[in-house]
């Protein structure tokens, strides 16, 4: 073997480039030939050693000793580039199915090695499901190469095994997983820099991926569609230099340091992605309903359920003059009061327990509810809110008897307004004294909380929902908008299982790029959890994949009788069933 040097000049940009070759010699009938063993990329080594290097290299793959030292610099590339030959070369027939010919082999059980060990596991069921919903076949009609979808499947598959950057994706391919092996991915000087390429390429057809994956899912899995839920949360960045779209806002995570970008998404009632939209981080919520509206038009309407976030008067409006059905939590109140002693019992379990009655008017129906689970939480938000208020009030009275506490009368209203501000309306139950001497000095403040029914009964667990359906008794149209939590769970999901926060790119284009992988990873996770439900199984992701990190595959190295050197590529018995 040897080393060759390769020169060549960019038409374009008139730049030059160098790069280098491992190559052998053989012969054939016509004379000697040479072949090309590996790419070994830009070389930085003095040529005075390239032929070290390249003994070096054949010395490791057969298993030999080296003849003669060599530099620790030539040491090192020749054990990577060693490696990146055996990956190449070795037999993976194991992975596809057991050998139908057995092999014998006398060797010295002492020569055996393991090494190279990634996991393979969690890789493998991301792939059958990756293939099963098309999206390979999608990328290649969008004139991905080879290569690009492999790429492409990496990262996909990265957010849904070891959730991270592009640059945690990168690292995982080359130390701990066996997505290569699995996908017969060979390059091994992909940089960086190629993730990032082939992302923004994906992102450039977002909606014709959407809408192809959305028809290959609801063949597939024969999902009905009768309703979509719509709704919105946003995800904050670490730095500082952002496009205009990444504003401040109010934040999910309650990071109001930090600027935010919106992400809109409308999912059916199995919690499959149909439409995805980025807006501004300070988006108003009722005003991105329109284009999601627009953009799901269908000959049949199905039937869309959204929180009291988006549910304004001039939005239901939209709804109907769209052609839709809604379904979502009232703004406001029915004329008709409700009697609680007729209420009719939808729910009740170890739990909770859900009562309800249907309102009539104005060509709408109103549901009340009353939820025992619903009640405890607010409840006990209640009393979380009335701590900290009365914690903030004596707070402001212990620095009335202190030595350099704030006195002046003017300065303890003003501090008492930012605590109400601060108080979520729980001030409107408190009734507060304030005295002050002649010099304007505080001299006492007092408290006490007043039981108000109008204001307690916001704690009550009692709600309305609003629809125009008719065909909807009470229990119906509950369990109908209780849907709805299934888009809060995906963007649970997304957050939380995906990675979705928080994000490290500057502009906006790579930052829409970077997100909509996560949610090309959510397609196929949401694709394996509903096989999953429809056979009884419930387990979260993360608890899967902990499950399926136990598979692994490894290269086992072994020396014959003869002197001579096995590879073997194989997988692990996994520990789960």
């Amino acid at each position: 073997m040897f080393i060759k040097e390769i020169k060549k000049k960019d038409t374009h940009s008139k730049l030059k480039y160098t790069y280098h070759r491992l190559v052998e010699s053989y012969r054939t009938p016509k004379g000697p030939r040479h072949r090309n063993v590996l790419n070994l990329g830009h070389l930085d080594l003095p040529r005075s050693e390239w032929k070290d290097l390249a003994n070096r290299i054949e010395e490791i793959t057969k298993g030999m000793e080296p003849l003669f030292p060599v530099s620790e610099a030539v040491e090192t590339l020749a054990k990577h580039y060693a490696k990146l030959l055996s990956e190449k070369t070795i037999n993976t027939s194991a992975l596809i199915e057991e050998s139908v010919k057995a092999e014998y082999y006398d060797v010295d059980i002492n020569s055996i090695k393991n090494e190279n060990l990634r996991s393979i596991g969690a890789e493998h069921v991301v792939h059958s499901y990756y293939e099963k919903i098309g999206m390979d076949k999608i990328f290649k009609e969008l004139g991905l190469s080879k290569r690009d979808r492999s790429l492409s499947e990496i990262l996909i598959a990265n957010r849904l095994i070891a959730p991270g950057s592009e640059k945690h994706a990168h690292e995982w391919m080359l130390e701990r997983s066996g997505m290569k092996d699995l996908l017969g991915f060979q390059d091994g000087n992909t940089g960086l820099s190629s993730f990032y390429r082939v992302m923004d390429r994906i992102y450039e057809h977002k909606e014709e991926i959407e809408e192809k994956l959305s028809k290959n899912q609801k063949e597939l899995f024969e999902l009905k569609e009768s309703l979509i839920l719509y709704d919105l949360t946003n995800t904050f960045f670490e730095g500082r230099k952002y496009d205009e779209k990444i504003t401040f806002g109010r934040s999910k995570e309650k990071r109001s340091d930090c600027r935010l970008i919106t992400l809109g998404m409308t999912i059916d009632e199995d919690g499959f992605l149909k439409k995805s939209r980025f807006f501004a981080g300070n988006v108003s919520e009722p005003s991105t309903l329109r284009q999601i509206l627009e953009e799901n038009k269908k000959d049949t309407k199905p039937t869309l359920i959204i929180d009291a976030g988006i549910a304004t008067d001039e939005n239901i409006k939209l709804i109907k003059e769209m052609g839709y059905n809604y379904i979502c939590v009232s703004r406001t109140k029915p004329k008709e009061e409700v009697d609680e002693d007729s209420l009719i019992v939808i729910k009740s379990d170890d739990k909770n327990k859900v009562e309800a009655k249907l309102i009539e008017e104005n060509g709408e129906t109103f549901l009340f509810c009353k939820s025992a689970l619903r009640e405890s939480k607010e409840r006990s938000m209640l009393e979380k809110f009335r701590k900290k208020f009365e914690e903030g009030l004596d707070y402001i009275k212990e620095g009335l008897t202190k030595k350099h506490g704030i006195k002046s009368y003017e300065r303890v209203i003003e501090r008492i307004g930012r605590l109400k501000e601060r108080s979520h309306g729980i001030h409107q139950l408190y009734e507060i004294d304030i005295k002050k001497d002649e010099k304007g000095r505080t001299t006492e403040l007092s408290y006490k909380f007043l039981e108000k029914e109008t204001v307690l009964k916001r704690y009550s667990g009692t709600y309305y929902l609003r629809t125009n359906r008719k065909d909807l008794d009470e229990s119906s149209l509950w369990h109908l908008y209780i849907t709805l939590t299934g888009i809060e769970d995906s963007f649970r999901t997304l957050k939380d299982e995906l990675s979705l926060r928080p994000v490290f790119h500057r502009k906006t284009a790579r930052i829409e790029a970077h997100l909509f992988i996560a949610l090309l990873a959510y397609q196929v996770l949401n694709a394996i959890r509903h096989t999953l439900r429809q056979k009884g199984y419930t387990l979260k992701w993360k608890t899967l994949r902990e499950k399926l990190a136990t598979h692994s595959i490894m290269t086992t190295s072994m020396k014959t009788r003869d002197k001579k050197k096995i590879l073997l590529r194989h997988c692990s018995e996994p520990d789960y069933q």
